[in-house]
């Protein structure tokens, strides 16, 4: 069924992109039938310009596949392509954000979140939120040498006064710390620094928080899903680019 959705997430996977918005006041996240990421070449319209974070666009959307507390999915058959109907302006996409969003990480999933880093699998209503965000008290941007990765890990302080630390999956968020690192003469720490202050120079700072499918970090421990953060959103914006500019590199198309 084609339907419309507002879109609040494009999110780095191994193998693709996640996508995830609303559809009227439903939160809602597009998946395949195999599961994974979504390919980029679906993520395109039909004059080739890319899905975007706070767009509303058209999509085949099929049957919900609810799995506590991944209640957002929504089949998708990954052939047509999806149309961009329009970007909402800024005044707008603010106040989006704020009519969705929550003071607590704790009050976003409706179960417990155990040591500031998990959900059960099995428990809760959601695994999609938005939070208002206080301030960002550190940025680590470090490299995985065995899993041959960049790593993006924020800490911050929630409206409630409760500080995270968690990963993140933001693709527009990623390239850009890449690249400010890159005109930090590869220092990193600089790098950090500087988006971290450009982030608590904004008005207003909100960070979509969603929860990972449900795996087992080491034997016995169980399996858990992990919060990451896979949108950054600040007003006015901190990036220094378009998105498009972001996603085209990341897709292959310069």
């Amino acid at each position: 069924m084609r339907e419309r959705l507002v879109v609040t997430d494009v999110a780095w996977m191994d193998s693709g992109v996640c996508i995830a918005g609303y559809v009227g006041q439903q939160a809602t996240r597009p998946v395949l039938p195999a599961g994974g990421g979504i390919p980029w070449a679906y993520l395109r319209d039909e004059s080739g310009t890319l899905v975007e974070p706070l767009t509303e666009i058209e999509i085949d959307l099929l049957e919900a596949t609810p799995s506590p507390p991944h209640t957002e999915d929504r089949r998708i058959d990954g052939l047509g392509r999806v149309r961009i109907v329009r970007r909402l302006p800024e005044a707008e996409a603010r106040a989006f954000l704020r009519r969705v969003c929550r003071d607590a990480v704790t009050d976003l999933f409706g179960t417990e979140v155990v040591d500031g880093r998990y959900v059960r699998p099995g428990e809760g209503h959601a695994s999609l939120g938005t939070v208002r965000v206080l301030r960002i008290t550190w940025l680590d941007l470090s490299r995985d040498e065995v899993r041959d990765r960049d790593q993006f890990t924020l800490r911050f302080d929630d409206a409630a006064g409760t500080s995270y630390r968690l990963r993140v999956t933001d693709l527009a968020f990623r390239e850009h710390c890449r690249r400010t690192w890159e005109r930090s003469n590869g220092r990193r720490d600089r790098a950090a620094i500087h988006v971290r202050e450009r982030l608590n120079d904004a008005e207003e700072i909100f960070l979509r928080i969603g929860l990972s499918r449900p795996f087992e970090p080491q034997a016995g421990a169980g399996h858990r899903c992990y919060l990451i953060v896979t949108g950054v959103y600040t007003f006015p914006s901190y990036l220094d680019a378009r998105w498009a500019d972001y996603y085209a590199a990341l897709s292959g198309e310069v």
